[in-house]
């Protein structure tokens, strides 16, 4: 038996997906199908569109990708779920102890990629979700992402013109 994974994603997401293929074996017996990636996000919302399908309701909300929250966002879709989603950051927050508790170094974060340090614990301080998230919102770890006065209104915040329907 082979096993197909038919997988979201596009080559203009990131520079580490800069390369993907469109088809490839990534295991005994184990395969990627990638039918989007050639397309750009705004190829991928105006198809779903003209198929009649609702979109994420997250775009609205001005992230850029919906498949993975914080662990694989970029600044402004971290900012963006702190903003809208605290919990999750607490959530995050929480998994990181309970992974640096099993871990025999005895601290984790998911945010690692960033730091060319040694000492675990310094990177652990650097990128924890909390430091990411600070660094997201920017220096003084604030962000004035809507000027409605009334936090509780859903405001449209997409990139992709999503706002105007």
């Amino acid at each position: 038996m082979h096993i197909v994974s038919w997988q979201g994603i596009r080559r203009d997401e990131s520079p580490n997906r800069r390369y993907a293929k469109k088809i490839e074996r990534i295991g005994p017996k184990l395969w990627a199908f990638r039918p989007l990636v050639d397309w750009t996000a705004q190829q991928t919302v105006d198809f779903v569109r003209g198929q009649g399908c609702p979109l994420n309701p997250l775009y609205s909300q001005g992230q850029s990708r919906v498949g993975c929250v914080c662990i694989n966002s970029n600044k402004s879709d971290l900012a963006q779920v702190s903003f809208r989603y605290p919990e999750e950051i607490t959530r995050l927050s929480e998994w990181e102890h309970l992974v640096g508790q099993a871990s025999k170094r005895g601290y984790s974060t998911f945010m690692c990629d960033a730091s060319d340090l040694k000492d675990r614990r310094a990177i652990f301080s650097d990128l924890n979700i909390h430091a990411r998230v600070a660094w997201a919102k920017g220096e003084n770890g604030t962000m004035d992402l809507f000027d409605n006065g009334d936090l509780n209104l859903p405001a449209c915040a997409s990139s992709y013109g999503l706002c105007d329907q």
